[in-house]
């Protein structure tokens, strides 16, 4: 950054800088944590060997019989305060037409938290709508992961150091933030049920 913008800056840069900084590497994380290939990087959960792909009904769409399928695919006594669905936003429209055909679908005021918004729920477990997800139609548009078995070993918050003289000849002064963290799926391979169906706990469609 330059400095006569640091230095015409009305407020101080440090705690914005850091800000938009520490909400980009969230976002980025985010997205390790779930398409990562462990390459430099976490290994997301839908990208891990153990993850099951289901094949959808019909091309371009998300179904009913879609989320019945993958729900069956889940490894049995997940835990519903871990699990929960993802979903790229185009897929909405898609829950819509769930919606209005039964009630596989709704929006819920958690009992105990009056006031917040309403959970949207599929199958009884919550929905949570993210870009991080493919677009619809393609592979890992829709997920469904029970996230008690993802680790994630966090070393530290981000390190930021502020230097005036790195740029020095260009009269700017810089910012460095190092992040060390990694992340991936307790399981190394699908679990073999007791009648021989293989299940894990990430699911996604294919």
């Amino acid at each position: 950054m330059s400095n006569a913008l640091m230095a015409d800056s009305p407020e101080g840069l440090d705690a914005t800088i850091t800000r938009l900084f520490a909400d980009a590497v969230a976002w980025y994380e985010d997205y390790a944590f779930l398409q990562g290939n462990g390459v430099g990087k976490p290994l997301g959960a839908l990208q891990a060997p153990c993850a099951i792909a289901v094949n959808r009904q019909n091309a371009g769409a998300f179904a009913i019989t879609d989320a019945a399928n993958m729900l069956a695919k889940l490894v049995p006594q997940w835990d519903p305060q871990t699990t929960c669905w993802i979903v790229r936003p185009s897929v909405l429209s898609n829950l819509a037409t769930i919606a209005a055909a039964g009630t596989q679908i709704q929006w819920t005021t958690p009992p105990t938290q009056p006031g917040k918004l309403a959970v949207l729920t599929l199958l009884g477990l919550p929905v949570q709508v993210s870009e991080k997800m493919s677009q619809l139609g393609t592979v890992r548009d829709v997920a469904l992961c029970d996230f008690r078995f993802y680790l994630i070993g966090d070393r530290r918050q981000i390190d930021v150091t502020f230097s005036p003289h790195a740029r020095f000849t260009n009269n700017q002064a810089a910012w460095k933030f190092v992040s060390r963290v990694d992340g991936q799926l307790w399981l190394s391979q699908t679990v073999t049920l007791q009648n021989g169906q293989t299940a894990s706990n990430a699911v996604y469609l294919n």
